[in-house]
């Protein structure tokens, strides 16, 4: 049996979207299921998890990235394979470079502090920049930076009072997106896919894009896999091919399935095949 620890917080957030939660498809499919929730800036987790969960068992975390974070910290070698949410999809260098550039949505990326992007001044002059946290565990949102109005910008940048000068950034080069697309990769294979974003408005929606099916797919029989399960947010973007314009598919970048929202994928889907893959670690395969 495959133990699912779910914080409520993040199904709250979650779209209406004709799937039940992951909670209540796993409690369907007959496993053991404890929901809470994490409480914002707390240093413990609840204590009860220890009781529902006692080490050895087969547990699978899906949560908030803090939630996350506070279990990894108090239970992480409790259990197998406990979350996926490792470091490979923490951090954007840890898996850009295994793309090939033609199919990276920031392939002109730079990684400096943050204090380094802002001395530089690299929006001056006219010019624009995109700039987004180099970790997936969101220090801030990404956001495009312009020259004409940079400080404005760094004010809408740092909502929450300041960013470490010392915060690794990914500075890019402004990309136009027409549309944004999840997809979970379980095993070198695509579970599901959704929309999430069209025309740069939020559009949750069960459809997803041929092209950008088909990048997701090569990415998950790649040789190189981020972990057993993971997520790939994947961009359409117009392109130019010869002279014509078309519709091209591009990773914008990885995420770990543990702490990720699932907009419309096929929760069915999810917990049937990631519980599968779970057993198998579980049982040393």
């Amino acid at each position: 049996m495959v133990c699912w620890l779910v914080d409520e917080l993040l199904s709250e957030r979650a779209y209406e979207t004709g799937y039940p939660s992951i909670a209540d498809v796993a409690k369907e499919l007959g496993h053991q299921v404890y929901k809470t929730k994490y409480i914002p800036f707390s240093k413990e987790p609840d204590w009860q998890i220890g009781l529902e969960f006692p080490e050895g068992s087969c547990v699978v975390t899906h949560g908030t990235i803090q939630f996350c974070k506070q279990v990894e910290k108090h239970f992480g070698k409790m259990w197998t394979p406990g979350m996926y949410f490792n470091q490979n999809v923490k951090h954007f260098s840890r898996y850009a470079w295994h793309f090939e550039s033609r199919d990276l949505l920031n392939f002109d990326y730079h990684i400096l502090p943050y204090g380094e992007f802002v001395r530089r001044q690299y929006a001056r002059g006219g010019f624009s920049a995109f700039v987004k946290p180099e970790s997936g565990l969101k220090d801030f949102v990404g956001q495009v930076v312009y020259g004409m109005s940079f400080e404005d910008d760094l004010r809408k940048l740092e909502p929450q009072g300041g960013i470490d000068a010392d915060v690794l950034c990914v500075v890019a080069s402004p990309k136009r997106i027409k549309a944004e697309f999840r997809y979970v990769i379980c095993e070198k294979e695509v579970i599901t896919g959704s929309e999430y974003r069209w025309d740069n408005i939020l559009d949750v929606r069960r459809d997803t894009h041929p092209v950008c099916d088909k990048l997701a797919n090569q990415i998950a029989k790649a040789e190189w896999q981020a972990d057993t399960v993971y997520v790939c947010d994947i961009a359409l973007v117009e392109d130019v091919v010869h002279g014509c314009k078309t519709d091209a598919p591009k990773v914008i970048e990885l995420n770990a399935f543990s702490s990720s929202g699932l907009y419309a994928c096929d929760t069915y889907k999810i917990v049937e095949v990631v519980s599968k893959a779970a057993e198998r670690e579980h049982g040393g395969n």
